[in-house]
């Protein structure tokens, strides 16, 4: 059983409304699910089990499959692995990350997800800094949580535009701010491989939808990579 505290946050906001909660825990093992997600029923024990087999792993992540058909989500990496800052962005999203509780966890950057400038990769963001703090983390895809899968016929090109703003947003910010060249290859796929790619691949299949779909995510990631500027790098410290 667990004891649920409700505490109202005091303005809108993904990852401000996350802050919150971390300043009031003390022990344990901190997730993020969503009101959408489902936990299989044997998932937190197993996950309890690996930080009490593997001690020197500060941070389980598991891969996600679509809630009605229970089909892995494409992009997840189909082996375990341990995580490093080039595989975060396919090893794990906000409902499958779990963290034991240190006393140097640091703050979700509050410009970062629902809500903020750039609506998506709060997460990445904050896994990216832990792992930058010196914590070790694991990528399990035999345990997974259940959430529906994104597309076409349950995402609106706003909500599309908006989460890829996140994504440009962030890589500029580990790379080019933060001088984490070794994010190129990812910056290259994410930001002009992968969209431009599947626009093509749509063409030739005549799928305009998808056409749209893959423009959409294109003109957001670039749109979040130009509006990250220095002023946005400096408050980006103060959740540090």
């Amino acid at each position: 059983d667990f004891e649920i505290r409700y505490i109202r946050a005091d303005k809108p906001g993904l990852s401000h409304a996350r802050n919150i909660g971390l300043k009031h825990i003390s022990d344990g093992i901190i997730a993020f699910p969503d009101d959408d997600c489902e936990y299989p029923p044997d998932l937190l024990s197993n996950v309890n089990t690996f930080f009490e087999n593997n001690c020197k792993y500060d941070i389980l992540t598991v891969a996600q499959s679509d809630a009605q058909t229970r089909k892995r989500v494409g992009w997840f990496l189909p082996k375990a692995c341990n995580l490093k800052e080039t595989n975060i962005l396919r090893a794990g999203t906000s409902i499958s990350i779990f963290i034991k509780t240190k006393n140097n966890l640091v703050n979700f950057d509050e410009q970062f997800g629902v809500g903020a400038s750039f609506g998506s990769a709060e997460e990445k963001d904050y896994l990216f800094r832990l792992l930058q703090l010196g914590y070790k983390g694991y990528y399990n895809p035999q345990l997974e949580v259940y959430h529906p899968e994104r597309s076409l016929n349950n995402m609106s090109l706003k909500t599309l535009y908006d989460y890829s703003s996140g994504i440009g947003a962030y890589l500029k910010k580990c790379m080019f701010f933060g001088r984490n060249w070794k994010l190129l290859g990812v910056f290259l796929n994410l930001l002009l491989i992968r969209p431009v790619g599947g626009m093509l691949f749509s063409l030739l299949k005549l799928n305009w939808p998808e056409f749209v779909w893959y423009r959409t995510s294109l003109k957001g990631r670039i749109k979040g990579f130009i509006k990250y500027n220095r002023n946005c790098y400096a408050v980006s410290k103060t959740f540090d």
